[in-house]
């Protein structure tokens, strides 16, 4: 038969989640659905001004292109029902590049990689583990711009 296209999340469900300004852009360049804690992690192509529920109070920032953010979900379907305040900040870009120059990763001629530059892809590590910042979060394998050829790094 024919193939049909699924969505796990909409643009306008990212936008009111995040708060983002109607005049930005929503582009999603990575993600990675994490079912069984009930999450959706995933990273934005542009410079983009969200809201995010990290803490008690609500705080609004810019996150640039190699952040991770997350989204709590009430209901798995098709589209997923993001939960009310369930926008987070995982990692800002800083953060992402710091993981990277720790890592030891080097390009084809022997340089330390020291930033991502574009977050392109997010998986679930099959390791498992976590992570803590701004809360705890499953490790998760991410590539990116620099990252090139067939490397993956692992947030630890």
């Amino acid at each position: 038969g024919d193939g049909k296209f699924k969505y796990l999340l909409r643009e306008s469900q990212i936008r009111t989640a995040f708060s983002i300004p109607s005049g930005q852009p929503v582009n999603v360049d990575a993600v990675a659905a994490v079912p069984q804690r009930k999450m959706i992690f995933f990273s934005l192509e542009h410079n983009v001004q969200v809201t995010v529920h990290n803490s008690a109070v609500p705080f609004t920032t810019t996150v640039r292109d190699g952040s991770i953010l997350g989204l709590y979900v009430g209901a798995w379907g098709e589209p997923v029902t993001p939960l009310p305040n369930g926008a987070r900040l995982v990692l800002r870009e800083t953060q992402v590049n710091a993981k990277v120059a720790a890592s030891g990763v080097r390009d084809r001629l022997g340089n330390l990689v020291t930033s991502i530059v574009d977050l392109d892809g997010l998986a679930l590590d099959p390791a498992g583990g976590n992570f803590v910042n701004w809360g705890t979060w499953p490790n998760l394998i991410f590539s990116g711009l620099r990252l090139t050829g067939a490397v993956a790094d692992t947030i630890r």
